[in-house]
């Protein structure tokens, strides 16, 4: 008798798997969908079309199944379980190079590599490329030009207490940020070391400037630094550039905005418990008729795009942004350049400023390549 309800209820489960797997099939064919998407990239697959050709190939049915695989009814929601159980019970992390550390603190593994140097370049390439920004700066001081140099705080360095004990093994030798700032700082440059300055504020900030599920510095974080940013320009050049006006703070018990970006790369079902509660600074820009705000050219990293844009716009006559110096975008259109295609010389010389901003983890390739191709502009015949 109970093998029997034993058999009856395996084919009862049975049964249930295969009608969900038939509704499934039949919501995946008809395009029916009420999930959220996944976030960060998912790759979609296009179907080939039923032909006498594309049936007797096969290729039909292996795009019919590979569209399944990418697109079936609820796909989202069975993704989110899967890493959700992979997380909570196996720590294990789908989102690529991610890093659990200690008390849920993410990371992207460069950062921790960063700051155990293990992408440092070498005091000689360090001192090579100091040399060419120096004659790239004298030569943008007699064109009434100024070379601005910025090294914004990486995750590991920030929160380095909390990386892994499996990385403990790991020889912390020299790092490219502590190359470059002994460098930096004995030179003529003007620099900007928002990686010392915002460990220095660590223990006393009134609110997180790194969330544990972000790996960008919080937008709180960006706040400070873009008043920082302005304060140097105001003292250390001849533009009399506009101020940031505080407005309300709003406070959050939750991430906002770019600051919980890694936990959004997880796709997860649960909210990981974070860092509370979160400031977010409202701001206008001072009006001042002795204003005078100069055209800024950044070639940067992802950090500035963090804050970017609204600077642009509203302190540097809507300034252009070398993204990893590969692409050039410019405020309010949609078309981004190739930096290949431009005239880097005459687009460089139209503006008032060059910012270099750069995270801790990309001080391998310092400028990314603009540098030396501002050099041999000028030196190289």
């Amino acid at each position: 008798m109970e093998e029997k309800r034993i058999i009856k209820l395996k084919g009862g489960i049975y049964n249930v798997f295969l009608i969900g797997l038939l509704l499934i099939m039949i919501f995946s064919e008809i395009g029916w969908q009420t999930e959220s998407t996944l976030n960060g990239h998912v790759s979609t697959k296009e179907q080939v079309p039923l032909t006498s050709e594309s049936w007797y190939t096969g290729k039909y049915q292996e795009s019919k199944s590979d569209y399944f695989n990418s697109n079936f009814a609820f796909r989202s929601g069975f993704v989110r379980v899967y890493n959700q159980v992979n997380y909570s019970l196996h720590s294990k992390i789908s989102a690529k190079d991610v890093v659990k550390g200690k008390d849920n603190m993410l990371f992207e593994i460069d950062y921790i590599e960063t700051c155990y140097g293990k992408d440092y370049v070498g005091k000689d390439k360090i001192q090579e490329k100091l040399i060419k920004l120096q004659k790239v700066n004298d030569t943008l001081k007699k064109l009434n030009k100024e070379l601005i140099i910025a090294i914004a705080p990486g995750k590991g360095y920030y929160y380095d207490e909390y990386i892994p004990d499996k990385y403990n093994s790991l020889q912390k030798g020299m790092t490219n940020y502590t190359g470059y700032a002994e460098v930096l700082y004995k030179s003529n440059l003007h620099f900007i070391d928002y990686q010392k300055w915002f460990k220095e504020m660590k223990d006393t900030t009134s609110y997180p400037l790194f969330s544990k599920t972000g790996t960008h510095w919080t937008v709180y974080g960006a706040y400070l630094a873009t008043d920082s940013l302005l304060g140097f320009i105001r003292a250390k050049t001849s533009f009399k550039i506009s101020r940031m006006i505080k407005d309300e703070l709003f406070i959050s018990e939750t991430t906002l905005e770019t600051d919980d970006d890694i936990e959004r790369s997880m796709n997860l079902l649960f909210d990981i418990k974070d860092f509370s509660p979160f400031a977010y600074r409202r701001w206008h820009k001072e009006e001042s008729k002795n204003e005078r705000n100069p055209k800024m050219m950044i070639v940067g990293d992802s950090f500035w795009s963090v804050f970017g844009w609204a600077l642009a716009k509203n302190f540097f006559k809507n300034g252009k942004f070398c993204f990893y110096g590969m692409e050039y975008h410019t405020l309010g259109e949609s078309n981004v350049v190739p930096i290949g295609n431009l005239d880097l010389k005459t687009e460089f010389e139209s503006n008032d400023i060059i910012l270099i901003f750069q995270t801790d983890s990309n001080l391998n390739d310092l400028g990314f390549g603009v540098i030396e191709k501002l050099y041999d502009l000028y030196f190289k015949k």
